[in-house]
């Protein structure tokens, strides 16, 4: 790059720095290390697959020569709809004098810093919304605001008082009540506090007084253009657990074999037990008639819990484990060992404080556009920078186009309300 132009600039950027951005983001992104991409195409905004959802074996002893008839046999299709997430970092006129001045170094040096911010950003939203409900929602207020409120309480999604905040950031632009027609609200975060789980407006970022809000309201992102982003993939971990009626357009009380289990209670009140894990294993084996075969292949979970998990001394655990065919080379992580089966412990930042998540890692698909999903957008004259009118400063994004999708929702199972203690979360 020692002669690195203006002109040379999009090729340089998609064929060195944003190509190694997707390939890290990609890797380095839990879930997609696990999951095999889906085979079925995309047609138009939504792809299908046919899923078993009743297969009723029957038999039994009698006397005679009769032969045993097999139960109701049930195959369904299950619909998948095409989403969107972006991610985009600015390059400006300082970076952009230094392109035309030839400067090399400062140049990668700036690159460097622009695209680790890009590429944390884009694994954090992509880890979110693979542990989200499918309407984007970060959090929710905790007791009704009044008019023209400027400090505001949060609670996440499911009603639970501790991690919340930490998905709201200082400077992030907020929706409230997004699925409200005509009351959407919206905010420029100010100051965020993750002990008390609170946060503050910029009151002249956000142009005029905040209306009474209700208790639950819901808290998406938005951007300066007053959108709000209350889309995201909808086969998700939440998503999957949560109490809606339908899962990927399926009834879940119409077919027992695509609801998935959760255990226990919503709250922070129950103290990490041994039993929990073995829970995860076992119960799988029964609800679903799979035997041996169910239950999850990987545990997930926030790190504060698996900090009770490895102060209990009993527990059979093993550290710094490499596991083959998942984690990169030298990439090493705690497991759980039960007989001769090791599980790997994934410490996902965005897991929901509280819950231990087990999955069935085959039963989970990627889909996307794209061979790997992760694509550079092109502005519409070919390259890959999209300049600001009347600003010597450019955009750069990149996408995910596609959405995750169980396939095996019986063998999943979440043990929920474990105790944390919040002096020992982040700040």
């Amino acid at each position: 790059m020692a002669s690195l132009t203006a002109a040379q600039l999009p090729e340089a950027l998609v064929t060195k720095f944003i190509k190694e951005v997707a390939d890290d983001l990609y890797g380095q992104t839990w879930f997609l290390n696990y999951f095999q991409k889906g085979t079925e195409e995309f047609a138009g905004n939504q792809v299908q697959f046919r899923t078993k959802v009743r297969r009723n074996p029957s038999g039994g002893f009698r006397s005679g020569t009769r032969l045993a008839r097999p139960g109701k046999f049930a195959m369904k299709w299950a619909t998948v709809g095409l989403k969107r997430a972006t991610f985009s970092t600015s390059i400006d006129r300082v970076f952009m004098k230094q392109v035309r001045q030839s400067k090399p170094e400062a140049v990668v040096d700036a690159l460097q810093m622009d695209i680790a911010d890009l590429k944390i950003a884009g694994q954090r939203k992509l880890e979110l919304a693979f542990m989200g409900t499918g309407d984007a929602v970060i959090a929710q207020l905790n007791g009704a605001h009044g008019a023209g409120a400027t400090t505001f309480t949060v609670e996440d999604p499911e009603g639970r008082t501790h991690g919340a905040a930490r998905f709201i950031e200082e400077g992030a632009y907020l929706v409230l009540q997004p699925d409200v027609p005509g009351g959407e609200v919206h905010v420029v975060a100010d100051t965020v506090s993750w002990v008390n789980q609170t946060f503050t407006i910029d009151s002249t970022a956000t142009g005029g007084a905040v209306p009474a809000l209700p208790d639950q309201a819901k808290i998406v992102y938005g951007d300066p253009d007053g959108n709000s982003y209350n889309n995201e993939p909808d086969g998700g971990v939440a998503a999957l657990f949560s109490s809606a009626a339908n899962y990927l357009g399926l009834s879940r009380n119409t077919y027992n074999a695509w609801a998935p289990t959760s255990v226990g209670a919503v709250g922070d009140d129950t103290p990490f037990n041994v039993p929990y894990i073995q829970q995860i294993l076992d119960i799988p084996k029964d609800v679903s008639g799979a035997g041996d075969a169910a239950g999850p292949d990987l545990l997930v979970g926030h790190s504060s819990i698996w900090r009770s998990y490895l102060a209990e001394e009993v527990l059979p655990k093993k550290l710094n484990v490499q596991v083959d065919g998942i984690y990169k080379e030298g990439i090493q992580r705690a497991a759980w060992i039960n007989g001769d089966r090791i599980l790997p412990i994934e410490q996902a930042a965005t897991a929901p404080y509280g819950d231990i998540i087990g999955l069935k890692s085959e039963g989970w698909r990627i889909y996307s556009l794209g061979s790997s999903g992760l694509e550079v957008i092109p502005n519409v004259s070919g390259g890959n920078l999209h300049e600001i009118p009347g600003y010597d400063e450019y955009f750069i994004y990149m996408a995910f186009e596609g959405n995750i999708a169980c396939r095996l929702p019986k063998q999943q199972v979440r043990i929920r309300g474990i105790r944390i203690n919040a002096s020992n979360l982040p700040r």
